[in-house]
């Protein structure tokens, strides 16, 4: 593994505060907008295109599968994080 194999590891961690920034991003909010026990449905960028755009995220930057009626099923940005399995 050479140092850009490294570097990309390491951008390709996915944390807490980095996936509630591309949330913000997909929903056009101000950075730090969202702390995780918003309602989904009180968030007017919450839309279809961003539970889209939100399982795309996943499955390309992270390599990761979500079902999508599971998104769709999630009542709040805390759940939306518990899909993805990562504590901090």
């Amino acid at each position: 593994m050479d140092s850009s194999d490294l570097q990309e590891a390491y951008i390709n961690v996915l944390t807490r505060a980095a996936l509630l920034d591309e949330l913000c991003t997909m929903m056009e909010l101000p950075p730090g907008s969202l702390r995780g026990p918003e309602r989904l449905d009180a968030l007017e960028g919450w839309t279809s295109l961003a539970t889209l755009s939100f399982l795309a995220f996943l499955s390309e930057k992270f390599d990761m599968t979500v079902p999508a009626r599971k998104v769709i099923d999630c009542k709040d940005v805390n759940e939306l994080i518990a899909l993805t399995n990562i504590s901090e």
